[in-house]
């Protein structure tokens, strides 16, 4: 039964959105994929099944054999991101994220201004699939103020993460262990924003700032967009006015 509710009410793995803005309108952004509780939880199922066999068997061995694949394909995807940024003009100090103790994955990048912000970020989002690829605009700053806009294509970070159910579900496609739509419905997506600039407020009420006025944090939980899900969801979308 405490297995149960921890798959039913805790996140499988959290999403992050991670922003520093320089009062000059540069900065570093990343995304990463931190992954290290649903690391925890699969361990406690591993020491379970040992504990009931008593022995390590050959499935277990290919269990991990999955993870680790699974893990090099989730790297192998932000590899072909960094390959995508590196020849972006305005962007640079392209670098992967790659932390297999920690279970997180992603990547990161300085950028010369928030337009460049947005390229790097359309590309990052990138669906292969899309048969009209028009530009989606993720942030605005003007009027001492940055805007993240209600825009958060779960289709592209959903396959982006399809690794994470691929292996899981090797030899079972008929009635598979996880959908990724439905995996999705217990994922959670952060957003932590750190500004050189003082903050005199922020827009969404379900936003955090921190004690010296110079970080918002959000978390929104279960991560799904508006097609997926009828339910109500809080907003990623935020304005923030400096002083």
């Amino acid at each position: 039964m405490t297995l149960c509710v921890l798959f039913c009410c805790t996140a499988c793995f959290d999403i992050q959105e991670n922003l520093f803005l320089k009062k000059d309108g540069s900065g570093t952004f990343s995304f990463v994929v931190d992954m290290s509780q649903m690391k925890s939880m699969m361990a406690m199922f591993d020491d379970a099944g040992k504990a009931f066999s008593g022995k390590e068997d050959s499935q277990d061995k290919k269990n991990k054999s999955k993870k680790k694949s699974a893990n090099d394909k989730l790297s192998s995807t932000f590899e072909i991101t960094r390959r995508k940024l590196i020849n972006t003009e305005g962007i640079s100090n392209v670098k992967i994220i790659d932390d297999t103790t920690s279970y997180t994955f992603g990547i990161r990048f300085d950028f010369k201004n928030i337009a460049v912000l947005n390229e790097g970020m359309n590309k990052l989002f990138d669906d292969d699939t899309a048969s009209d690829k028009k530009p989606i605009t993720y942030f605005e700053f003007k009027d001492n103020q940055l805007t993240r806009l209600e825009a958060l294509d779960s289709k592209s970070i959903l396959g982006k993460s399809s690794s994470l159910t691929d292996n899981a579900n090797e030899g079972n496609s008929e009635n598979p262990l996880f959908k990724i739509d439905q995996l999705f419905g217990t994922v959670s997506y952060s957003t932590n924003y750190e500004f050189e600039n003082k903050i005199a407020s922020t827009k969404n009420e379900s936003s955090l700032l921190s004690s010296n006025m110079q970080k918002v944090t959000l978390k929104v939980f279960p991560f799904a967009s508006a097609k997926d899900s009828t339910k109500s969801k809080t907003s990623i979308g935020n304005t923030i006015t400096f002083k």
